[in-house]
């Protein structure tokens, strides 16, 4: 239990060395993006550490065409992180789109803060890492969102 309490502090550590932020209050780490490649989804998380877990709130956002075909649109993204095997930042996460809530599971590289995914209906692809949010990039793509591409 020990060692899990130090590898979480050592994960925030890595987080707020890798995006140069300083968290604005106890509990806080800060609000981070990722772009659900191949689509052109951008997941906005909000992390916090509550008793031990890295809770995750926020967003899950296209911006309008060209650079998502089928946005804009904005759906809630809430989950948890934590340590897993070999130094990977587990990440779970649901999306609340109508009708539907699929579950995200993520593996990020504690360096890149990027990794593989996977959800509920098999959809693979890589998280990747935008940066500290507001003030990272849109994500550079004319790809589909993943609610259209699920719904084909």
């Amino acid at each position: 239990m020990q060692r899990k309490k130090w590898l979480i502090c050592a994960i925030i550590g890595i987080v707020l060395l890798t995006v140069g932020n300083l968290p604005a209050q106890a509990g806080n780490v800060g609000k981070f993006a990722w772009q659900l490649e191949p689509f052109c989804d951008v997941i906005v998380l909000q992390v916090s550490q509550e008793s031990g877990v890295f809770a995750v709130h926020g967003l899950d956002r296209g911006d309008a065409p060209p650079v998502c075909p089928d946005g804009p649109f904005v759906f809630s993204a809430h989950g948890a992180a934590n340590p897993g095997p070999g130094g990977v930042i587990i990440l779970g996460f649901n999306v609340i789109f109508p009708g539907v809530a699929p579950h995200f599971h993520a593996e990020l590289n504690p360096t890149s803060l990027s990794g593989p995914w996977i959800d509920d209906f098999g959809f693979t692809g890589n998280l990747k890492f935008l940066g500290p949010a507001p003030g990272a990039p849109l994500a550079a793509t004319d790809q589909p969102s993943y609610r259209s591409s699920r719904n084909k």
